[in-house]
């Protein structure tokens, strides 16, 4: 299992890396965090306490670059993805709109 799960991080660290992710902000139990690949790739890991609180640092970095800076944000399988859902929408509903 372990050398699946490495395979998986290092595929899900490709499409990061793609999208040009600068920041990976979450909390330790993703298994993202467990290796070095994503440090490896130059991606920076920022590891918070709260999942609530790692979202809005993806969003906040994003925002004060002027979207220059790339984040991702990563939650703990089970039940950190459904408290996620409530920030995910509050995050996309500020982000202003330009016609």
């Amino acid at each position: 299992m372990v050398g699946t799960t490495i395979i998986i991080n290092e595929s899900i660290t490709d499409v990061l890396k793609a999208e040009d992710v600068e920041y990976l902000v979450g909390l330790p139990s993703n298994p993202l965090f467990g290796t070095e690949i994503p440090e490896d790739a130059e991606i920076r890991t920022i590891i918070t306490r709260q999942g609530r609180t790692a979202l809005h640092m993806a969003d906040g970095i994003g925002r004060a670059s002027s979207g220059e800076n790339i984040a991702a944000f990563v939650c703990q399988p089970g039940p950190g993805t459904e408290k996620s859902v409530e920030n995910v929408g509050c995050a996309t509903q500020c982000v202003p709109r330009h016609p």
